[in-house]
C-alpha cells in the first residue's frame, strides 16, 4: 500500500525524470554536443543511456529515504548484484547491436 511519503517520492522522481528527458530532447546545445546534424543516432544513443541511468538512479533513490543513497548497501547484496547487472546488460546489448548493425546500400 502506498503511503504519503512513497507517493511524494514517486511523483517527484517522475517529474524530475520527465523534465530531464525533455530538456535533453529539446535543448539545442545537447543536440550539438552529440552531432545531431551529422547523424541522429548519436543523440538517440545518448538519450537511451540517460533513460537507463535515470532508472538506475531511481532504484537507489527508492531504497532509502536518507540523504546517503549508499547507506546499508552491504546489507543487501542482491540489490547490488542487480544494480551492477542491469546497466552492464544495457551497455553490452547496445554495444553488440552497434557492432552487428547493417548499413543500407
Amino acid at each position: 500500500m502506498l503511503n504519503r511519503y512513497m507517493l511524494h517520492q514517486i511523483v517527484c522522481m517522475g517529474l524530475f525524470t520527465v523534465a530531464l528527458c525533455l530538456l535533453f530532447l529539446k535543448l539545442p546545445l545537447v543536440k550539438e554536443g552529440f552531432r545531431y546534424a551529422l547523424h541522429p543516432v548519436y543523440f538517440q544513443t545518448a538519450f537511451f543511456a540517460l533513460f537507463v541511468f535515470t532508472g538506475v538512479f531511481n532504484s537507489f533513490n527508492a531504497r532509502t529515504h536518507r540523504l546517503n543513497l549508499l547507506s546499508h548497501l552491504r546489507g543487501n547484496p542482491l540489490f547490488v548484484l542487480i544494480m551492477v547487472w542491469w546497466p552492464s546488460c544495457s551497455c553490452c546489448s547496445f554495444t553488440a547491436a552497434a557492432a552487428y548493425s547493417v548499413r543500407r546500400v
